[in-house]
């Protein structure tokens, strides 16, 4: 009997929304430019709110976003407070993710993918932060 292997996600299209606010990651304008703004927006069906899940060694994975073949990044490695932006996935840890629970962390600063201030307006520019365990940082992958 095949056993698929749990360590590693199955690669999937997916839409990824914050708990709290029911918006969903999205980057903004629709831009296909490196280091464009990821937000949260009302979830709808645009290509720039669909990612690809490519599974990596290690349990990590990247989130390719369908509109750019651009990744879901942290912007540097500060530990808290770095803001989230697309970039080439090739550009390392920064684009790679690990699911915690709901929490998505961050593998080159460990921390979590976060809305600041549990803010609930459209087009709030998403960061990483210390993980602590609120809504804010808890997320759901949808179809």
């Amino acid at each position: 009997e095949y056993v698929r292997s749990q360590d590693r996600a199955t690669e999937l299209i997916t839409r990824i929304r914050p708990d709290h606010s029911q918006l969903c990651v999205n980057i903004r304008g629709n831009s296909t430019a490196s280091g464009a703004a990821a937000v949260q927006w009302p979830c709808g069906n645009g290509s720039n709110e669909k990612f690809t899940v490519k599974s990596l060694a290690g349990g990590y994975v990247q989130f390719v976003a369908q509109h750019s073949n651009l990744c879901l990044a942290q912007s540097g490695t500060a530990t808290s407070g770095a803001l989230m932006v697309q970039l080439a996935c090739t550009d390392g840890n920064t684009t790679q993710w690990t699911q915690v629970g709901s929490t998505l962390r961050n593998r080159a600063s460990g921390a979590c993918l976060d809305v600041p201030n549990s803010s609930t307006t459209q087009d709030t520019q998403l960061v990483t932060w210390t993980c602590n365990g609120g809504n804010n940082q808890n997320w759901t992958q949808l179809p």
